[in-house]
């Protein structure tokens, strides 16, 4: 994390606190919506586990996907994607999201109890980082093409 200056992204362990200043993370229990935000992100295992701000996730993709990281093969294998539903492909550690204007964007998604992230970047440099609380309604299901698109496309 140091040599990209990732300075707002931490692996806390078993510790329940937040780095200040952070975002509050909301979800539903017992039919009510609770703050989630003290929470041990172990439970998500090492999927969950990393705390982070947008800033450093862009910084991160930025280097990444700017060939800063790993070497050209190694990228290329991690770009190789199969379909995985929904409009997405999956790599090596990779999802690949195929616009409508047919280009693609490369980057993760993910989520805990009160939070959900995309962090997506295009072959121009184009960097879109999204940090929400999950949504307990009924979500349009191309709630998130749409945004791709006007970032993208």
């Amino acid at each position: 994390m140091r040599p990209l200056g990732l300075t707002h992204t931490l692996l806390p362990g078993h510790a329940k606190a937040m780095p200040s200043p952070h975002a509050h993370g909301y979800a539903s229990y017992n039919g009510k919506i609770v703050d989630a935000t003290r929470m041990n992100p172990s439970l998500e295992f090492g999927a969950g586990e990393m705390i982070s701000t947008t800033a450093d996730l862009a910084r991160f993709f930025d280097a990444l996907l700017g060939g800063k990281l790993v070497s050209r093969s190694a990228l290329e294998q991690m770009r190789a994607t199969k379909p995985a539903g929904a409009g997405m492909g999956y790599g090596l550690g990779l999802q690949e999201f195929k616009l409508i204007c047919g280009k693609s964007v490369y980057g993760h998604s993910g989520g805990t109890f009160g939070y959900l992230t995309d962090a997506l970047r295009s072959d121009s440099g184009r960097t879109l980082v999204i940090s929400a609380n999950p949504y307990t309604g009924d979500a349009p299901a191309d709630i998130l093409q749409k945004a791709l698109t006007a970032t993208f496309c």
